[in-house]
């Protein structure tokens, strides 16, 4: 019981560092940006069957897509400081900006992923489907670029830097400290079993904002992903609907959280991907 209390505190003083961290470092270039909150958006698409397939089967052949955005910024360039990090961070990442545009932000509770790590493209496709959304609204601007603020950059913890010195080593993340400076130094040097040291604010927040570009190509690529998944899901309904039952008609594939949250997994036939040397074992519901 005393090391789940200890660690419910570490955490929460983790959290605190986080918040006082965002509002101290990122808010007072962001705020003045800031159009609206939580803005909710909606949209409808049409599915498309990429082979000319047969659709009739599905229950529909549109659906609606909508969100809410953490944060819509409304930016003129001529009323924004160069020196905003925003602002230097969407002007290196959008080339030709117009005068007066949207950008969409995204808070994640997270650590900048990996390159290679499929929660980066998955953000980026999150992003352009928001912005789509958002042009589709008879009050939107030009939306140029989508933000995502990593907030556990800007107080990162031990294990946090033992992952990105891995990714450092292995070359698949994209901010990474110069030689010869004081963060090189003290991520090169620095031991799990040490105390976090204090890296520059400039790196934190060049490592928590990521700048993604949004153009119609971008927007278009994005939601035909998003279309394909609903298409799939679709499939699996329509085929479950007619042989009723669930087996065989829906892909068991997925990682360990995915499988926590699926109403599946207590009858499953693939769980989950291998950890360790097993499969990770699925207990049967409690009899009502």
């Amino acid at each position: 019981m005393q090391g789940k209390i200890s660690r419910s505190k570490d955490v929460r003083a983790s959290a605190y560092r986080r918040v006082k961290a965002a509002v101290n470092e990122i808010a007072p270039d962001l705020f003045p940006l800031v159009a609206s909150a939580e803005e909710r958006v909606i949209g409808t698409r049409t599915l498309v069957s990429p082979n000319n397939a047969d659709l009739r089967n599905l229950r529909t052949n549109r659906y609606e897509l909508h969100g809410v955005i953490d944060v819509l910024t409304d930016v003129q360039l001529n009323s924004v400081p160069p020196e905003n990090v925003f602002h230097r961070a969407i002007a290196a990442g959008c080339p030709a900006l117009p005068e007066h545009f949207e950008v969409v932000v995204d808070y994640k509770g997270s650590r900048r992923p990996a390159m290679n790590h499929v929660y980066w493209n998955q953000a980026a496709w999150q992003v352009q489907t928001y912005a789509w959304l958002r042009t589709r609204q008879p009050d939107s601007l030009p939306v140029v670029a989508g933000v995502l603020i990593y907030v556990n950059e800007l107080a990162p913890i031990g294990d946090d830097l033992q992952e990105l010195q891995h990714e450092i080593r292995d070359g698949i993340t994209d901010v990474v400290p110069e030689n010869g400076t004081a963060d090189g130094y003290a991520l090169s040097l620095w031991q799990h079993s040490r105390a976090v040291p204090d890296l520059s604010p400039s790196f934190r927040i060049g490592r928590a904002i990521r700048v993604v570009a949004v153009t119609p190509e971008t927007q278009a690529n994005a939601t035909a992903n998003f279309d394909r998944v609903v298409l799939d899901i679709e499939k699996c309904v329509a085929q479950e609907a007619n042989a009723g039952t669930i087996r065989g008609h829906w892909d068991a594939g997925g990682d360990a959280s995915t499988c926590i949250a699926c109403d599946f997994r207590h009858f499953c036939p693939s769980p989950a991907p291998r950890q360790g040397n097993g499969l990770r074992q699925i207990t049967a519901p409690p009899a009502p």
